[in-house]
């Protein structure tokens, strides 16, 4: 075909056909689709759920390449120009996490240079962007709706506006409000944390000439494992265009960036590099990108005691309460038992910055990392020897000063754990009620800090109505369930024996109501203690015959 009859046909195919990247109207079309996540998270795209701190701000900048995120195609889907070839930007982030469940975040993100094939005579409608732009300001806001216990994840939901403050001409604004709320879900194991999300953006005036964005639903998924003072993982995003049309039709509505993240912690600064290809390509998204940040955080107010015993938590940018329900978060970097003579050690305790688990509070050397530094808690309760009123015994925070860190359910006693609320089953039934977890934590975490415990009897005891053999048979198969629900978390089977006694021995009158309720009963008595701790534990076994040795 002679030239001159070619070019007009170019340009009608152009003029009706977009590719996965294509720019039609380049003054309202926003190319860089990258979210980072809010400086202080746990990941580079993909934010948690879980908020850090009672008053923690966190910052962060970061920079990241595009290769080729808006390309112009015909009809056969041949790249007839890449409109913006090479794109890389900068973003400032900033976020103020505050009470343990909010948290405030914003993101301002610029383009700090493009650039792109020069017009065709079929493509003149789309020029080449300016090298330089501010893109659209982002303000984020997040609530943590439930708090991480054991296998249960934090919950949060968030909402972010874009305000168009970018310019159009650069590709680097819709001329829009933008709006996505989203629901979160994250936890944090200590060597694996993961995070998962889903979002709808809702972008107006989509029929607009040249906006190629539309309303979109996605979801994300990030997962990753922390080894010392590293973190490496994968992230990823998956989204779909929906609503009305674009005034341009668009060859995929889709776009998927999977991301492979490196993440070091060198003292209070967190480092992040990730990259990846853009598999499905709706406009904006690349056919390869990296970014690279380097943030800060920390606690601009001592955390406070969380409801379920959580420790305090320190200056450092991986700090978090510690619990018996969730592993602590690994520290920012390996101990030093030696540390060198220059080291900074800002609490004087003799544990350098670079090893100290609590670089601001005074605490004494310890073996476990998340610990090293931190003041001694012997019990694991989250309260320190010095402010513990029942050191040795895991217990919660008490407005009487008198009984801080002691148990309100629990407490030992010469020969015996005496257990204040009654374990609760399912009447005749030898079924644990979700109410005696709470009770049973505390017996868990009291025979966890107490290894000179080698031999516990878990002793069950009913009323007298009934037949006593069937007595005797409930009150054995109830006591081999609390056996069964300790070693099933972590209380080591050799330490303990299930005996069940039935109407034996009751210790009030069993001809009232009252008097049977008290009969009704869990009891766990010490049979032996060694100061050899774990060594002796040899000699624990669960009783599967009837009635008591």
């Amino acid at each position: 075909m002679p030239e001159r009859r070619r070019l007009p046909a170019i340009a009608c195919a152009l003029a009706t056909t977009l590719a996965a990247s294509d720019a039609f109207g380049q003054e309202s079309t926003a190319i860089d689709r990258f979210d980072p996540a809010p400086a202080g998270d746990d990941f580079a795209m993909v934010p948690s759920a879980a908020v850090h701190g009672l008053l923690r701000p966190a910052f962060a900048l970061g920079v990241g390449y595009a290769r080729s995120p808006l390309v112009l195609t015909d009809a056969s889907k041949t790249t007839v120009r890449h409109v913006v070839g090479h794109h890389v930007a900068g973003y400032v982030l900033a976020s103020l996490a505050f009470l343990e469940r909010g948290l405030f975040e914003l993101e301002l993100p610029s383009t700090l240079h493009q650039s792109g094939d020069p017009p065709t005579p079929a493509s003149a409608t789309f020029a080449s962007p300016p090298s330089a732009a501010l893109g659209d300001l982002r303000m984020s806001g997040r609530v943590e709706l439930v708090e991480q216990k054991r296998a249960l994840p934090s919950i949060a939901v968030s909402g972010s506006l874009r305000f168009p403050t970018g310019d159009r001409a650069a590709y680097a604004s819709t001329g829009n409000v933008r709006f996505t709320p989203r629901v979160s879900l994250s936890a944090d194991y200590g060597p694996v944390l993961w995070a998962v999300g889903a979002w709808r953006a809702f972008e107006p005036n989509v029929t607009r000439n040249g906006n190629l964005l539309r309303d979109e639903v996605g979801a994300e998924l990030a997962v990753a494992g922390r080894i010392a003072w590293a973190e490496l993982g994968a992230e990823a995003v998956i989204a779909s265009q929906v609503g009305p049309v674009t005034a341009y039709p668009l060859r995929s509505s889709l776009r998927f960036e999977p991301l492979a993240t490196a993440r070091a912690h060198v003292g209070p600064l967190v480092i992040t590099l990730s990259g990846g290809p853009g598999v499905a390509r709706s406009p904006g998204t690349p056919a390869f990108r990296l970014f690279s940040s380097v943030g800060i955080a920390f606690d601009a107010l001592p955390r406070k005691k969380r409801d379920d015993g959580a420790s305090m938590g320190d200056g450092s940018a991986r700090a978090r309460p510690v619990s018996s329900d969730a592993k602590p978060r690994v520290g920012p970097a390996p101990i030093s038992e030696t540390p060198h003579e220059d080291a900074p050690d800002r609490d004087r305790d003799g544990v350098s910055d670079v090893a100290d688990a609590c670089p601001a509070v005074a605490g004494v050397p310890q073996p476990a990392r998340e610990k090293n530094g931190c003041p001694l808690d012997s019990d694991g309760d989250g309260f320190s020897d010095a402010d513990d009123r029942c050191p040795l015994e895991p217990g919660e925070d008490n407005a009487d000063p008198a009984r801080r860190g002691c148990s309100s359910a629990v407490h030992v006693e010469s020969g015996r754990i005496v257990v204040l609320e009654k374990v609760q089953f399912a009447t005749a039934k030898a079924d644990l009620l979700p109410e005696s977890d709470r009770i049973l934590e505390v017996v868990r975490r009291a025979l966890e800090s107490d290894p000179t415990i080698v031999r516990i009897a878990v002793d069950g005891h009913t009323d007298g109505r009934g037949a006593a053999a069937a007595n005797l048979e409930l009150s054995r198969a109830r006591a081999v369930a609390v056996v069964r629900w300790l070693t099933q978390r972590g209380i080591d089977a050799r330490r303990l024996t299930a005996r069940g006694f039935g109407p034996r021995q009751p210790i009030a009158d069993d001809h009232t109501d009252e008097g049977r309720a008290k009969n009704r009963r869990v009891e766990f008595v010490i049979l032996k203690r060694d100061p050899r701790g774990e060594a002796a534990w040899t000699d624990g076994v669960i009783d599967d015959a009837p009635g008591a040795p």
